[in-house]
C-alpha cells in the first residue's frame, strides 16, 4: 500500500482526449463479476462507467491524467482487494466547501451507499460529458448540487483547483477543489435540510445522511479526527491534520 500524498496544484488537470477501455484478462473479469454478484444481491448498486487513471503528472502548473474506462464492479472489487492484480485507480472529485463563517463542510454517507456512515468531502466520480470530454471542475459543481443542493452550488463565490490526492489503500485519485460559499453554517444546514426533503419527495434516497461543520482551526480539525476515528475515508484525517495552511488560503 502506498502512502497518501497531496500534490497541491495551481490549475485544472488536463486529460487524454480518446478514452480507451481498461484492459482486463478473462480471469480478472470473472473475479470481478463474481464479487459484484455477491455484493449486489439486493440490486442497490448500478454498474456504470468509471474512469481509472493509468498515468498521473502532478506538476503544479500543468497537472495531467491519462485515464481508461472501466466499470463500478471493477472499482468495488479493487476497493475490497487492496494490492490485487486488478487495481482501479478511479478518478473522483471532492470539494472543500468553506462557509461564510469559515466552517469546512464534511458529509456523512447514508446507509444505502457503498460506504455507510463514512465521513468524506462532498464529491463523486469524475465522468465523461455527453461530448466525450472531461471537466473535473464541472463534475465537482454537479456533485455539490446532487449531494447537498443547488443552493450550495449557486452560492459558490470561489472554486479553484486545490490538490491531487494519490496513494492510499484503494489507490484512487482525487481531484480536490476549494469552494468558498456565501452561506453561513446555519444557512447551509437549512439549505441542506430542504434539499434532503426535496430528494425524498422525488422518491429518491439522499447520498448523505448529515453534514458536519468544522471550524478551520487546528484544535477543531484534530478533534473531529479523534471523534470519528475509523469512520473517515482514507484521505480525510491526513488532510485535516496536516494541511490547514493550504485549506485556509484565499487565492488572489
Amino acid at each position: 500500500m502506498t502512502e497518501i500524498e497531496f500534490h497541491f496544484v495551481d490549475n485544472d488537470p488536463s486529460f487524454n482526449k480518446n478514452i480507451p477501455p481498461f484492459l482486463l484478462s478473462s480471469e480478472e473479469r470473472t473475479a470481478i463479476d463474481s464479487h459484484w454478484n455477491s455484493v449486489n444481491l439486493d440490486g442497490r448498486f448500478f454498474n456504470g462507467p468509471v474512469l481509472a487513471a493509468t498515468n498521473i503528472n502532478t506538476s503544479p502548473a500543468s497537472p495531467r491524467l491519462e485515464v481508461g474506462l472501466t466499470d463500478y464492479a471493477h472499482y468495488l472489487y479493487a476497493a475490497s482487494n487492496p494490492g490485487s492484480s486488478t487495481p482501479c485507480k478511479n478518478v473522483y472529485c471532492a470539494a472543500l466547501i468553506v462557509t461564510k463563517d469559515n466552517r469546512l463542510v464534511i458529509g456523512q454517507m447514508a446507509s444505502r451507499t457503498a460506504a455507510p456512515g463514512k465521513l468524506q468531502l462532498v464529491g463523486g466520480n469524475v465522468e465523461l460529458s455527453p461530448s466525450g470530454e472531461i471537466d473535473a471542475r464541472e463534475c465537482c459543481i454537479r456533485e455539490i448540487s446532487e449531494e447537498v443542493g443547488d443552493s450550495f452550488a449557486s452560492a459558490i463565490e470561489m472554486n479553484v483547483p486545490f490538490c491531487i490526492k494519490t496513494g492510499g489503500p484503494s489507490q484512487s485519485v482525487g481531484l480536490f477543489y476549494l469552494a468558498h460559499i456565501s452561506l453561513t453554517a446555519t444557512e447551509a444546514q437549512n439549505a441542506f435540510d430542504l434539499h434532503q426533503e426535496a430528494t425524498r419527495q422525488r422518491g429518491e434516497e439522499p447520498e448523505l445522511s448529515q453534514l458536519h461543520f468544522v471550524a478551520l482551526k487546528q484544535p477543531e480539525l484534530d478533534s473531529v479526527c479523534v471523534e470519528h476515528a475509523g469512520r473517515m475515508v482514507d484521505y480525510l484525517a491526513p488532510l485535516l491534520s496536516n494541511h490547514l495552511e493550504q485549506m485556509a488560503r484565499i487565492p488572489a
